[in-house]
């Protein structure tokens, strides 16, 4: 019988790259096995074989905000295709990384400087747009929906979206007033008696 040989390493994040690689292209169960597993993507058979040699080969994780990257995307994992990356250079090593005049750049990146969200520019991408468009288009203006003001609120539920202004006496058995702007809505709350 073969007797059973311990790392000591399971909770070290080493270990924790280790496995969530193995998970990735082998768990089918995995969310992630869809872009690892799924696409034929493996683990070499000398890693494969226990974690102390992904580890020899690998060594310690550099700091907290390095991972474990593929210097070729559609390559396996093995000692000459991986290595220690920040997230920086790992988000432009990907599938989904632009290029954008000439130059390959992350989403992220991308959508930090252009101020907006990642999933704006890959929704409008993924819509057909250009990433040129994508980025160039503006945001609509999105109404803010919070008055600061008591008794004002904002009813998105209607199909005008319109700012309610609440009854100030319930007794009285005032009804709710709507208004299409937010100052006119404030005024009329000032008069029946809110005060912010």
């Amino acid at each position: 019988m073969r007797k059973r040989v311990y790392h000591g390493m399971t909770n070290t994040p080493e270990y924790k790259a280790y496995y969530d690689m193995l998970t990735r292209c082998y768990n089918k169960k995995s969310w992630s096995y869809r872009f690892y597993g799924a696409r034929g993507i493996k683990v070499c058979e000398r890693w494969l074989v226990k974690f102390s040699n992904f580890y020899e080969d690998m060594g310690n994780k550099p700091s907290k905000i390095h991972s474990l990257d593929r210097k070729n995307n559609n390559g396996d994992y093995s000692k000459y295709n991986c290595r220690w990356v920040v997230r920086e250079i790992q988000d432009v090593n990907t599938r989904r990384a632009i290029i954008l005049n000439g130059e390959k750049i992350s989403l992220r990146k991308l959508a930090k400087e252009k101020g907006f969200k990642r999933g704006t520019i890959d929704e409008r991408i993924r819509a057909g747009m250009s990433i040129e468009s994508a980025i160039s288009k503006p945001l609509k203006n999105k109404i803010n929906k919070n008055s600061n003001f008591p008794g004002v609120f904002f009813d998105k539920r209607r199909k005008s979206k319109q700012w309610i202004v609440g009854s100030k006496d319930r007794k009285k058995n005032r009804k709710s007033v709507s208004f299409n702007d937010l100052n006119s809505a404030i005024e009329y709350a000032k008069s029946i008696g809110w005060k912010k």
